[in-house]
């Protein structure tokens, strides 16, 4: 059953996006490395972060400082994704660069896929499958 409040999003709609996805998911790479980073630091004082934490006077400056980036930086990274969202783009795995666009073909929900690294072409799989099942667009028979 096709979801009506689903965007779709063509095949050919999907390659056109690759170039620009592609430099989002490097920038939400990199934040998130950078936020992982300011993570284990605060681990480090034992500091257990929160997106509230509003009261910071516990806390030294260079702790209020990577708490204030760790909020800057996650607010940094939701915003590109929502702009992903709002293309119909959906970001799976930030790590491995995974990124899924519903489509539809022969009234059957399908999965457009394509991962950071790859030549810029989407596979394909049927919602129900994983990611692991995904295939060439060539395979993805003629419209009937």
């Amino acid at each position: 059953m096709i979801n009506i409040n689903r965007r779709h999003v063509n095949y050919e709609s999907a390659e056109q996006m690759i170039p620009e996805v592609k430099a989002k998911l490097i920038r939400i790479q990199q934040l998130n490395i950078l936020i992982q980073n300011c993570l284990k630091t605060l681990r480090t004082k034992n500091i257990k972060f929160h997106n509230n934490m509003d009261d910071m006077d516990e806390y030294d400056n260079e702790s209020i400082d990577t708490i204030s980036s760790l909020k800057i930086m996650l607010s940094t990274v939701q915003n590109e994704i929502d702009i992903l969202k709002d293309q119909g783009c959906l970001l799976i795995n930030i790590e491995k660069g995974i990124i899924h666009w519903h489509s539809q073909h022969n009234n059957k929900e399908i999965i457009l896929s394509w991962v950071s690294g790859e030549q810029p072409r989407c596979h394909w799989h049927y919602q129900e499958d994983d990611f692991d099942n995904r295939k060439p667009m060539k395979e993805l028979s003629p419209v009937s």
